[in-house]
């Protein structure tokens, strides 16, 4: 294998894990984290502020779920990619098993009525539908075409279907100071993610993302009741295990970490 650059590009801004892990950026490996989590529940909510990773996770989660096990071993460059270290998850995760994964991200662009943000969801299950190649019905509403979507994947795959939503809330705050607007998303959203409740036979991993505080999110009404807690790990721990990587000088790879345990509550 070709020697590990000794100084590591900084992933200043990158969302995209396979960018990452290809362009040889420097990466806090996090995949301990991942397998914790897919050994316990099946739904996730994790409220963080802006700027925490929250997005980059979400992709790790998708590549993880999507068996792309390339990314996640040791390679020595010859395909002209960074040459990289193996992660945790190369070795702890079961890769036989690939689920489809449908994703759902809120944070691009703000929707100014609830008409743009259903013709927003609407494009983004086509794009999931187009990707996962698996037709859903356009005679229905949003949620219904959502539920369609799960469904269909999970037929097709013969395997659960994992949802990944991004910045589930911003839809809401970002008309935080028009009272009767928020409140229009809200029932929209509302609507949409009730699908989650309902299509649950047919979802094997839910995790969503947002700011909103989680004891009491927005839509909780309408998450599954186990999606209503907090993220069992704490904030400051992986935020104190980003730091410490961020302030090495120089990149060494390190022994894969033990696989965090999860406190309850």
């Amino acid at each position: 294998m070709a020697p590990l650059p000794a100084r590591r590009k900084l992933p200043i801004g990158i969302q995209s894990f396979r960018k990452i892990r290809e362009g040889g950026f420097y990466y806090v490996d996090k995949t301990p984290f991942i397998a914790a989590l897919a050994e316990g529940a099946n739904y996730y909510f994790l409220s963080r502020p802006r700027r925490f990773g929250k997005s980059l996770f979400l992709d790790t989660l998708a590549a993880a779920f999507a068996g792309e096990r390339a990314l996640f071993t040791a390679h020595d460059g010859s395909d002209c990619t960074a040459p990289r270290p193996a992660l945790y998850l190369a070795d702890h995760w079961d890769w036989e098993q690939r689920y489809p994964v449908v994703r759902i991200s809120f944070g691009q662009g703000i929707r100014r009525f609830p008409e743009e943000l259903d013709e927003a969801i609407a494009w983004q299950l086509e794009t999931n539908a187009a990707r996962l190649n698996v037709p859903i019905s356009q005679a229905h509403g949003i949620a219904e075409r959502f539920a369609d979507l799960i469904t269909a994947a999970a037929e097709a795959y013969r395997q659960r279907t994992v949802v990944l939503v991004d910045e589930y809330d911003k839809p809401i705050l970002d008309h935080i100071t028009r009272p009767d607007l928020a409140a229009a998303m809200r029932e929209r959203l509302r609507n949409f993610y009730s699908v989650l409740k309902e299509r649950d036979a047919d979802l094997h991993f839910v995790f969503l993302t947002g700011v909103s505080k989680t004891r009491s999110p927005p839509l909780a009404d309408r998450l599954p009741h186990h999606c209503r807690c907090p993220l069992g790990w704490r904030a400051h721990r992986v935020r104190a295990h980003a730091a410490q990587h961020r302030s090495a000088h120089r990149a060494q790879p390190s022994a894969n970490p033990r696989a965090p345990s999860f406190p309850s509550g």
